[in-house]
């Protein structure tokens, strides 16, 4: 199996000019079996996870996209990689490695949503923003760029591309305004590996 497509979804990123598109068009792409190898998917913050700053719909959000590709011909070879793009204010028992004032910082979830994620497993490996940028490198054949990805894991740990492919099973998208959290961060980033 080998997977060949990127989709990523992160509120953080800078318009990239004429690349920018809005946040549904992935929804439209999958539908139109047009999905690029390489694409970057960013929600408004209405429909991020950022307390304060949302409606309460992003996980609601990310399932419908989840779920597109799921009941797509794209599910076969596909991994959707969820993360958060920082802690949120929430406590964290577990101190960072320190590297350098910029790096590690406390820990943030990561779901790994695939026919060949292992089903129920809980990595203890130290996976980081730059173990995404490592995948690609093993999944695109790239070299490292020399910096994150450099000291990286590729998140293989979280995979078993022997195993029968798991059935897809659709996640209930329900997309109605949740009670808004005080806490702060939390913005959803997520990111999505997949063939055409």
């Amino acid at each position: 199996m080998k997977l060949n497509c990127l989709i990523t979804f992160t509120p953080h990123l800078p318009r990239l000019g004429q690349r920018h598109y809005p946040q549904t068009k992935v929804l439209t792409d999958i539908a139109d079996g047009q999905l690029a190898q390489v694409s970057w998917v960013m929600p408004d913050g209405a429909d991020s996870d950022h307390p304060r700053g949302n409606k309460g719909t992003g996980p609601a959000w990310v399932a419908s996209v989840v779920n597109a590709i799921g009941n797509s011909p794209y599910w076969s070879n596909t991994a959707i990689i969820i993360t958060w793009d920082d802690w949120g204010g929430w406590y964290d028992h577990v101190p960072p490695t320190i590297y350098n004032s910029y790096e590690y910082g406390f820990r943030v979830p990561l779901i790994i949503v695939s026919p060949y994620s292992k089903q129920g497993y809980v990595s203890h490996v130290q996976h980081d923003f730059g173990s995404i940028v490592k995948f690609i490198d093993e999944v695109f054949d790239l070299p490292s760029l020399g910096y994150a990805d450099a000291r990286a894991d590729d998140f293989s740990d979280c995979f078993d591309l022997t195993q029968t492919p798991i059935a897809f099973q659709t996640i209930p998208a329900i997309l109605k305004p949740m009670r808004r959290s005080r806490g702060h961060g939390c913005m959803k980033f997520s990111f999505w590996l997949t063939t055409s």
